[in-house]
């Protein structure tokens, strides 16, 4: 809202001519303000309130901004993206944004609609902001794809279709629109003729021909499914299925206590296990960020002995499985902690429960 607000004042400075005062009252603040104190009403009467105020520091700006790489490991969403995979996703969302940017310019709607074109200008501040993120962090893109959306229809509603295609299919570059039977000068850069490279038509004839009309009409539809098939691909990948864990898990829900603590390989097993016993408590939550904030040594010696990032001795595992975290069972998931599980089961104070091909179990012997 802060963004919007500042890039309709910096519409009104710079494009409008207005002074910086006017520019900077007449901009929407009060609707900004509106908007924050609405989020701050909705903090205060959240029922965990004020423990929300720092789950929300912690997921938005230690996760989100600064994102800790070098003490936890994150999900893939948190990497950043890369700059090819970023233009193939929003391709067609960025050429319709920079064809209907050169709309305005060359085939304007009369008259222009001011609040459009300051809406424009913000969002095009908005957007901005979101690339710099989305480039930072992949999570980031279902924030920038409703952005870029909302702004490519704002830049349409003040281009005039149809000027724009005559422009494009008749005018020399720099001379403004032409007649509808003008045609490219021998000696002018026409853009018309520059598409007809692309599209082997020739300068101020409509159309192309039918093989490539084909050709680009497949390209489209092919960069409109691949969204899709990639969204389908993810979903449908090898992960976690419902039933993940559950024989294994089984034993430890049969002899624990509601309270009893898990020492689990890994953070992102959260969610199933929770999943299968809410009642027990758990090392790492839904994101490591979180253990991290707890305890930032304690966060590190659980990644290191999860992860294998250093050796320790059974004396020193044990001390931190049964003296610093208070686990009474141990989870160990076989498909990345081999390591761990062949440590766990050389030392004869974790009774073995149950292995299965997914994952096994240990109670933690009392002394």
């Amino acid at each position: 809202s802060g963004i919007l607000c500042f890039g309709a004042a910096v519409h009104r400075r710079i494009v409008d001519g207005e002074l910086y005062g006017k520019s900077l009252s007449l901009a929407p603040w009060r609707e900004c303000v509106t908007i924050v104190a609405g989020i701050a009403f909705g903090l205060i009467v959240h029922p965990n309130f004020p423990d929300n105020l720092s789950f929300l520091w912690t997921q938005i700006l230690t996760i989100g901004v600064s994102t800790p790489f070098q003490h936890v490991i994150l999900g893939q969403e948190w990497q950043p993206s890369e700059i090819g995979s970023f233009f193939s996703s929003f391709a067609l969302w960025l050429i319709a944004a920079f064809v209907g940017i050169a709309g305005i310019f060359f085939a304007p709607k009369r008259p222009l609609d001011r609040n459009a074109a300051r809406a424009i200008t913000s969002f095009a501040l908005l957007v901005a902001a979101f690339v710099a993120l989305t480039i930072k962090s992949r999570r980031n893109a279902e924030y920038f794809a409703p952005v870029i959306a909302i702004w490519v229809s704002l830049i349409w509603e003040i281009v005039d279709v149809r000027e724009l295609w005559r422009f494009f299919r008749y005018s020399p570059v720099g001379a403004g629109l032409s007649r509808p039977d003008s045609v490219c000068k021998p000696n002018r850069i026409c853009v018309r003729r520059i598409a007809s490279i692309v599209t082997g038509g020739k300068c101020g004839e409509g159309g192309t021909s039918p093989p490539l009309r084909i050709f680009l009409a497949v390209l489209i539809f092919v960069l409109f499914l691949k969204g899709p098939i990639a969204a389908y691909t993810t979903l449908h990948s090898p992960g976690y299925p419902d039933a993940s864990f559950a024989v294994a898990m089984a034993p430890v829900s049969e002899r624990a206590n509601s309270g009893d603590r898990v020492f689990h390989s890994d953070w992102d097993e959260f969610p199933v296990l929770w999943n299968l016993d809410d009642r027990l408590k758990y090392v790492a939550g839904l994101d490591p960020t979180f253990l991290y904030q707890a305890s930032s040594t304690l966060s590190d010696a659980y990644r290191d002995l999860t992860w294998g990032a250093t050796t320790p001795t059974k004396e020193q595992a044990w001390e931190f499985i049964n003296d610093k975290i208070g686990a009474r069972f141990v989870f160990i998931a076989k498909s990345d902690h081999e390591k761990l599980l062949d440590f766990i089961k050389s030392d004869e104070r974790y009774t073995p429960l149950v292995e299965t091909e997914d994952a096994a179990t240990f109670e933690v012997r009392p002394f």
